[in-house]
């Protein structure tokens, strides 16, 4: 497994009263990123997670990813025999892959990071991706090989929007709590 950091906070106003030259004074970005990650020997498992921050100490605000997490799982033939005896079956040649996120982000005013607001603003959600593929062999000479996608996404929170006629615009609706899910498929053959 490894660690990694690499941090730079300050408030507002640190340069501004701290620096010790035009450059540092004249600095208004500053970030932060905290890394993890393990492999899991002989396994086709692997985690990462990491929180970021990055400060514009001009405007007071901060945008931080706290945490981002990925899992992966490597390629893996689910249908393979332990034990090959014989011709290789058609299904044995199917291989699956897996990677699951956990995304959380949020944007606030330095002086408002630790309030409801900012939690109840912070956009969060999960995404799950499988592709399954095989490569098959057409008369010793054509090679094909069918790829299936299939993406779904997490949220707990939605916003719909709707158009204003009488104001011209787009206007926000008040929030909802729930559990939503979005899905993809998407199919491609390649020779």
């Amino acid at each position: 497994s490894t660690f990694s950091a690499s941090v730079d906070f300050r408030t507002s106003g640190y340069n501004r009263y701290s620096a010790t030259s035009l450059n540092e004074a004249l600095q208004t970005q500053t970030s932060s990123t905290i890394s993890y990650s393990k492999s899991w020997l002989g396994t086709p498992f692997s985690l990462s997670a990491n929180m970021s921050v990055s400060q514009n100490s001009q405007s007071g605000t901060l945008s931080i990813a706290l945490p981002n997490v990925v899992f992966n799982v490597s390629t893996f033939y689910p249908f393979k025999r332990k034990e090959a005896m014989g011709k290789q079956r058609w299904y044995e040649k199917i291989s699956l892959r897996y990677t699951g996120k956990f995304n959380n982000k949020a944007n606030a005013k330095e002086s408002e990071i630790f309030t409801k607001e900012t939690l109840q603003n912070m956009q969060y959600g999960f995404e799950h991706s499988i592709p399954i593929s095989a490569t098959y062999n057409i008369f010793n000479y054509i090679n094909f090989g069918p790829t299936i996608n299939y993406t779904e996404k997490w949220y707990f929170k939605k916003q719909e929007q709707v158009w204003n006629p009488v104001l011209n615009r787009i206007d926000k609706l008040d929030p909802e709590y729930g559990f939503y899910r979005l899905y993809n498929y998407n199919f491609s053959l390649q020779a």
